[in-house]
């Protein structure tokens, strides 16, 4: 590479020698000898395994012809035994019963039904609409809510006391969680907030309900109360 190097530099530099000359001098690296070093190498080693293999005496070409190509057939050909006859079942999707799971209680002649004379202002169940299956929450729903219609119903009906006065009606009452400092239900008529998941008793704590949402707003003290 070295010797290829100084020849390359004396031609360009000499313009008498690239005037008698037609030599292409290309710039060259390592890689490239190696390549073609490689493969001079290859292609004597094939020419010395040549010449210790012998002319092959088979002939290159067949004594007879090939035979003709087989045509495609235009019809299909037919067997001695006879054909199978697939056994195919009918398509039978979509047959299939559905099994339901819960049911309606007033569908089923539940006892819990409202009678039928509840006056129209009293909330019955919804009308059941016949369907393959119904929530087992949603029938204890509906159950619920006409055990609730029958018993205002029945309340609303009550006979008139001895005096003749209406016997008053019971009115359902809505249970609230207490609070343990003051006994008074966990509502903000009570004087009861919450905020960031801690409870708040006006009662106990001595302030409003509005300065302990500030209070907390700021992260002050109040978020201990």
């Amino acid at each position: 590479m070295r010797d290829y190097g100084v020849i390359r530099d004396v031609v360009l530099g000499s313009p008498g020698l690239m005037a008698r000359t037609r030599i292409q001098l290309f710039e060259l690296n390592q890689r490239t000898l190696t390549q073609w070093y490689n493969a001079r190498k290859k292609k004597q080693e094939q020419e010395v395994l040549h010449l210790s293999v012998g002319q092959s005496s088979t002939p290159t070409v067949a004594s007879e012809p090939l035979p003709p190509a087989l045509s495609k057939l235009r019809e299909r050909p037919t067997y001695a035994h006879p054909a199978y006859d697939f056994n195919i079942q009918e398509d039978a999707s979509g047959q299939a019963s559905q099994r339901v799971r819960g049911h309606h209680p007033l569908a089923s002649g539940d006892a819990t039904a409202a009678p039928a004379s509840a006056t129209p202002d009293t909330p019955t169940a919804p009308a059941t609409q016949p369907g393959p299956k119904v929530p087992r929450t949603t029938a204890w729903r509906w159950k619920k809510k006409a055990e609730a219609a029958a018993a205002a119903a029945a309340s609303s009906t009550a006979p008139p006391a001895a005096d003749g006065q209406p016997v008053p009606t019971k009115r359902l009452k809505h249970e609230h969680y207490l609070c343990k400092q003051c006994g008074q239900p966990k509502t903000k008529e009570f004087g009861h907030s919450r905020f960031r998941g801690v409870h708040f008793c006006a009662t106990a704590a001595g302030k409003t309900v509005e300065q302990w949402v500030e209070e907390m707003k700021r992260g002050g003290a109040g978020q201990g109360q």
